[in-house]
């Protein structure tokens, strides 16, 4: 499974990088900086500014994920960790017969939502920069409303299995 996940980031970084390389040739030279709540343009900046402040936030993530990914690979062979944890039946979950499976379960767990959270930014940087292209400059609210629905739908629905996954009834059904 890990493979697939880290392709997808592998996928998702060149994304980014060929989102960039694109807009950095189509955007005009002056574009826009902020959009009101209607999606109309109401502040403006240069090309280059705007790119450097999308590459920031890239970077941020980036620089955010990164860690978070290595603590939840970190926390198989570190049991000291263990307090970090907030986790439901958590002796039940992390007693030595369990501990290896429910690590590499809360591993892939965390990777799947820094790819959703990856996904998310590049959205929504998408719909930022096409609404700053020449012959555009309007912010797609709607748009941008159906990229933050669908992920904050899957993190609802990553939760979910999650506790389901660490239930009493789970812990029942493993024994």
């Amino acid at each position: 499974m890990r493979k697939k996940q880290y392709l997808a980031i592998a996928f998702l970084l060149l994304l980014i990088v060929v989102q960039f390389v694109y807009y950095a040739i189509v955007l005009p030279d002056r574009v826009p900086q902020h959009f009101d709540a209607g999606g109309a343009p109401d502040s403006w900046t240069t090309k280059w500014e705007s790119l450097a402040i999308v590459l920031i936030v890239y970077l941020i993530t980036v620089v955010t994920l990164v860690p978070v990914v290595v603590l939840a690979k970190c926390l198989k062979k570190h049991f000291w960790l263990d307090s970090l944890l907030n986790l439901p039946n958590k002796q039940y979950w992390l007693s030595p017969e369990r501990r290896n499976e429910t690590m590499r379960y809360m591993h892939e767990a965390i990777l799947w939502i820094a790819i959703a959270t990856l996904a998310l930014l590049i959205g929504v940087m998408q719909f930022v920069l096409m609404g700053s292209r020449e012959n555009v400059q309007h912010f797609s609210v709607t748009g941008f409303l159906v990229v933050m629905s669908v992920y904050l739908a899957y993190i609802a629905v990553w939760c979910v299995q999650f506790y389901r996954r660490f239930s009493l009834k789970a812990q029942k059904n493993n024994e």
